[in-house]
């Protein structure tokens, strides 16, 4: 057979000769596959590791599915630390609706009955006011933000004018953040009390100082910032790596903890074991954002301006594979325009540290075959993700600008989206093992390339 019969002209991705690792993530980084967005994943998982909700069935925690009273009434007698107590409220009778076999009668029992503050008169839970406590019946909005306000001693609060004092109080206090209610009178979903009762864990009550959680369902250890969520300390990896005052710790996780802590600086919260539950984040302190410029000791973030630092600004990079501690003098150099920073203020918004994600093992990358380029074409690597930074040869760039047959990779921990066009033109000598399945290309010159299983289907 002739040469030229064998011969093929190529557009040859060169992205695709890099050596990228081929094994899948998980779909979404959170325990419960069903829960898409990032903050109520977080929530989820961290009430979940407290023993406080549990999922629906193996797996799933149906966020928008909707709570009963009685379910409600657990959850707030759980985040009290109070689990204790529930099965000696069991052989009472106080609502006749609560018969003897149903499996809430000693949460509910309990809850008619504690009072916050004690010696106040100020129940956690009423009945329906006619003997019963309707422990089937949908919960409200307004029902879950009064009873999350009585946890935190804003009972009187909450029932002045009610139930606008309860609404006015759960917006003030930050209760009702990212919960998107359109109608307070209407049912609450799973996934919003998730996140209603996640916020609670870092609100103090009344009077204090702390977050509720301090002492109530662990120990705090403010001003951490996580690096890494599955660090390799002594050849075994899992580990929950955080910073404080330039030192770092390593702590066994309770339970699955979500990458999306990664950077962020606040008190971990430990359980009685010692072990990482989770952070609760110090959300007024620190901006994140792409580096759109750089000038010596300025750096100019989009959509946040410009930010001094100086020489011995603390840096914490952070990842499965490297964790560090180290000076912007020491690190600026490694820095790109596009790469995504965090960096923390001060009460008068000076910089008092930068945090910067570090490459992950677990890149993963596709070909995009379509012209038409859309959220959805990236799904397959971002696992559900929505907010990622696209950058072209260093260069934050808009997902339109991405093209047919573009090369993305996507780093789950610092959430860029890497697009290579580089193509080269050629004649190719040989496709091994054969032109239908090939691993590897030599091209005319002897130039050997590698073909990733993305790649396959062009030939």
């Amino acid at each position: 057979m002739k040469r030229d019969k064998l011969t093929r002209i190529l557009s040859l991705l060169l992205a695709l000769t890099l050596a990228l690792p081929l094994a899948a993530l998980p779909a979404h980084a959170g325990q419960f596959r069903d829960v898409a967005d990032t903050q109520t994943s977080l929530a989820a998982d961290v009430l979940s590791a407290l023993g406080i909700v549990n999922g629906t069935e193996p797996g799933q925690f149906s966020p928008e599915g909707h709570l009963t009273r009685a379910q409600l009434c657990k959850m707030a007698v759980l985040v009290l630390g109070m689990g204790g107590k529930v099965e000696a409220q069991t052989y009472r009778t106080i609502f006749t609706d609560m018969g003897s076999t149903h499996w809430a009668r000693g949460y509910v029992n309990l809850a008619a009955t504690t009072e916050i503050p004690e010696g106040s008169g100020a129940r956690l839970m009423l009945g329906l006011g006619n003997g019963t406590f309707g422990p089937d019946r949908e919960i409200s909005y307004q029902e879950t933000a009064t009873l999350a306000l009585r946890i935190l001693g804003y009972g009187e609060e909450a029932n002045r004018a009610w139930p606008s004092g309860a609404i006015q109080t759960s917006t003030r206090l930050g209760l009702d953040r990212d919960l998107n209610i359109q109608d307070p009178a209407g049912p609450i979903t799973r996934g919003q009390t998730a996140l209603l009762f996640y916020r609670l864990l870092s609100t103090p009550p009344k009077g204090g100082d702390k977050p509720f959680a301090d002492g109530t369902l662990g120990t705090l250890v403010e001003d951490a910032i996580v690096l890494s969520t599955n660090a390799t300390m002594n050849n075994q990896s899992g580990w929950v790596l955080t910073a404080k005052d330039g030192a770092t710790t390593a702590y066994r996780p309770a339970a699955q903890v979500d990458s999306s802590l990664l950077g962020l600086r606040g008190s971990a919260l430990l359980d009685s074991e010692g072990r990482f539950v989770t952070l609760l984040p110090d959300h007024s302190s620190y901006v994140s954002a792409p580096v759109t410029q750089m000038q010596a000791y300025y750096l100019y973030l989009a959509g946040r301006g410009r930010y001094t630092l100086s020489e011995s600004t603390p840096v914490y990079t952070g990842s499965s594979h490297d964790s560090a501690v180290t000076t912007y003098k020491d690190y600026m150099a490694g820095l790109r325009v596009g790469d995504v920073v965090t960096l923390y203020l001060d009460g008068d918004g000076k910089v008092t540290g930068l945090f910067k994600a570090e490459a992950s093992p677990e890149t993963r990358f596709l070909v995009v075959r379509s012209s038409a380029v859309n959220a959805y074409t990236f799904l397959p690597i971002t696992g559900g993700e929505q907010h990622y930074t696209v950058r072209k040869n260093g260069a934050s760039i808009s997902r339109s600008d991405i093209r047919q047959y573009d090369v993305v990779t996507y780093d789950p921990i610092s959430k860029v989206l890497d697009v290579c066009d580089a193509r080269l033109t050629c004649v190719y000598d040989n496709a091994s093992p054969s032109p239908q399945a090939p691993t590897t290309i030599t091209a005319a010159g002897g130039n050997t390339f590698t073909v990733l299983a993305d790649a396959m289907g062009d030939f």
